[in-house]
């Protein structure tokens, strides 16, 4: 292809400039330099005097290429290139081919940054005999036009893009410019940001790379400059439904604030600042009480402004623990204890009832945080700070986190931010517990799910918690969201520590008693089956990933309820549900997962599918074979059944043409 030819031939003149002007010396004058390199160089720089033609981009790659050359070779071809493009960018009658201009620039700038820090990686030699006297950038001399030119072409939205691209090339540019040259630019790259929205739209990410770039360097110009122009954008209480510009100007914001503030000194003012705009969001001050509106739709938009900012303290915590930063620990006590005390707050403060009207429209707008949708994307950040803590300090925290669950003893958990009377505690597992407490267990089962097998659970006796989870998921829970809770805590914990607890007895029982009497049983509500088939889902999953002796028995149980017309789908579906990957029994989360362990659930399960798929003296459990087979191979890689997939195939179109 064309860009294959080019490629080689530019190498192919690189590997020549190297062989003629070997030998050149390094400290020579840069008029010195004769020959070939010279001869093409002013060649070049002859082309560029008109940079919009169709020539001037070979013309530009080739001067680049020149720059990972020999040292001398590099510092002639800067001494001709960037004197050359400065003085075009300044000729009034080359305005109009400003933008030509500044994109070759910004390419001549990003080959002077490559090579300069190939010698710099490389201090001996590179390649053939490449010279590696050069000690500081080559665009050193001429710094102060080329960030002159580039914060002009920052004005222009023709020119915009091609200097910010410029801008980080020098940004990146080791021991290149300044703490004071990085602050000028960050001044310069902000007045985007404070532009209209569609100014903004067509260079935001350039931008945000620019700056992200000068934060790597030196994060206090964007801490100091950036940060407060893009807190102060954001408001106490969400703008109108109707109101899409400003909500779409929120929603950049707090992007561009994901995008910036993953190293460490820039997350910590972001957990700083978006922790008490959550604060004020949720929980208004009570001298607010007259002024404050309480509707319906009032309510749900403060939580849509909590949820976006939730979101984006999740995602830029997931790319800081992605990258096993240092610092993620640390945020157990200053990020995850003060959302526990968020949300228990809003849960306690929503279940009085006392105070009068006034007191009414405050809890109406506390309930915001009771939202699940909120406690949910919160579990996410708890999870990310949870499995990274070191072992001692999850075992310190599992102590604080069961007392809570269990006891309702919030104190440790929720220490130093508002303010919770002594003498209220938490009922989330309790019979009669209110549905916002109810949904709190989001939050605890986050905080289970990684703790590492290690960590004991903190309860009298694991097989009756465990026991108490599965009923709980059945009898208490009042949504799908609050089940799947308490089924995860059972699941993470029945595959940690089934071995080392005994909880072989719990599974027995499940087993056994828990089929007949929750499942089998068809005086049994519907409901109350499928949901016990979601329990059964949860415990035969916990077993089966680590290849526990007793899961294929679990799974051999669900072919029992084919035949049922009630739950008979529910169950032909469990079968892929049970093999499905998941993001709780993760390596992440800590879970034990042995190797193969589907491939021995196929081998199992398979050959019974297919004979029930063929299997026509019972229409019902035919039906619901063909069920599960299609519920199997969408949840399990292609792999594991690759040797029956004939024999799959042959089935499925035969059942289904």
């Amino acid at each position: 292809t064309d860009s294959v030819n080019e490629e080689e031939a530019l190498r192919t003149i690189q590997i020549l400039v190297k062989t003629i002007h070997a030998t050149d010396g390094p400290t020579a004058d840069d008029k010195d330099i004769q020959g070939f390199a010279r001869e093409v160089c002013e060649e070049c720089i002859g082309i560029l005097k008109e940079p919009e033609k169709s020539q001037a981009k070979p013309a530009a790659k080739i001067l680049c290429a020149f720059m990972s050359t020999t040292p001398s070779v590099a510092k002639y071809t800067t001494s001709q290139a960037i004197p050359h493009l400065v003085k075009l960018f300044h000729d009034p009658d080359e305005a109009g081919n400003r933008g030509p201009i500044l994109t070759v620039l910004a390419e001549f700038i990003t080959a002077a940054r490559d090579s300069f820090t190939k010698l710099q990686s490389q201090p001996a030699k590179i390649d053939d005999d490449m010279e590696t006297e050069i000690t500081a950038p080559l665009l050193t001399p001429y710094k102060d036009e080329v960030i002159g030119i580039l914060t002009v072409g920052l004005k222009a939205a023709s020119t915009r893009r091609s200097a910010l691209t410029g801008l980080q090339g020098m940004v990146t540019t080791e021991n290149l410019l300044t703490d004071e040259e990085l602050g000028f630019v960050v001044h310069n790259v902000n007045e985007i940001l404070e532009a209209d929205s569609d100014e903004l739209d067509d260079a935001s990410d350039a931008v945000l790379e620019v700056l992200s770039a000068v934060a790597k360097v030196n994060p206090r110009p964007v801490e100091a400059q950036t940060l407060p122009l893009l807190f102060s954008s954001l408001p106490d209480t969400p703008p109108a439904r109707n109101d899409i510009p400003a909500r779409v100007k929120i929603l950049n914001v707090l992007s561009a604030l994901e995008t910036l503030c993953v190293d460490a000194q820039l997350f910590e003012t972001l957990i700083i600042r978006l922790t008490t705009k959550l604060d004020l969001i949720c929980v208004p001050n009570v001298t607010s009480l007259p002024s404050l509106s309480a509707t319906e739709e009032e309510v749900e938009l403060h939580a849509a402004y909590a949820h976006w900012i939730l979101t984006t303290l999740a995602k830029t915590l997931k790319k800081k623990v992605d990258r096993d930063d240092p610092d993620v620990p640390k945020y157990i006590e200053r990020l995850v204890s003060r959302l526990f005390n968020l949300f228990v707050f809003a849960a306690l403060a929503v279940s009085e009832d006392r105070g009068g009207e006034e007191k009414d429209e405050w809890r109406k707008r506390v309930a915001v945080a009771t939202d699940p949708r909120l406690i949910k994307k919160t579990g996410e950040i708890v999870a990310l700070v949870v499995q990274v803590l070191p072992l001692a300090r999850q075992e310190s925290y599992a102590t604080a986190l069961y007392d809570a669950l269990l006891e309702g003893n919030v104190k440790v958990m929720t220490e130093r931010h508002q303010k919770i009377a002594a003498e209220k505690k938490l009922s989330v597992l309790s019979d009669a517990a209110p549905t916002g407490q109810k949904h709190l267990l989001t939050l605890f089962s986050a905080a289970v799910l990684p703790l590492r097998k290690e960590v004991c659970p903190i309860v009298p006796d694991l097989n009756a918690f465990l026991d108490k989870m599965l009923s709980w998921s059945l009898t208490n829970a009042e949504s799908d969201l609050q089940r799947e809770a308490a089924l995860h805590i059972l699941a993470s914990i029945l595959n940690k520590r089934v071995d080392i607890d005994g909880l072989d007895r719990f599974a027995n029982i499940v087993l056994s008693v828990f089929w007949e009497k929750e499942i089998r049983d068809g005086n049994v509500t519907t409901e109350r089956r499928r949901n016990a088939i979601k329990a059964w889902i949860w415990v035969s999953k916990a077993l089966l990933v680590r290849n526990h002796s007793l899961a294929l028995q679990f799974t051999d149980k669900i072919f029992e309820a084919f035949g049922d017309e009630a739950i008979s789908w529910d169950a032909a579906k469990a079968i892929g549900e049970v093999a499905a990957a998941d993001d709780v029994l993760t390596k992440k989360h800590h879970a034990i997962l042995r190797i193969l362990y589907a491939q021995k659930f196929m081998n199992r399960v398979l050959p019974k599918i297919i004979a029930g798929a063929k299997d026509s003296g019972n229409p019902r459990e035919q039906t619901a074979a063909l069920v599960a087979l299609t519920s199997l191979i969408k949840s399990i890689p292609k792999a594991t059944y690759q040797h029956e997939l004939p024999g799959v195939g042959t089935i499925v179109l035969e059942k289904y043409t």
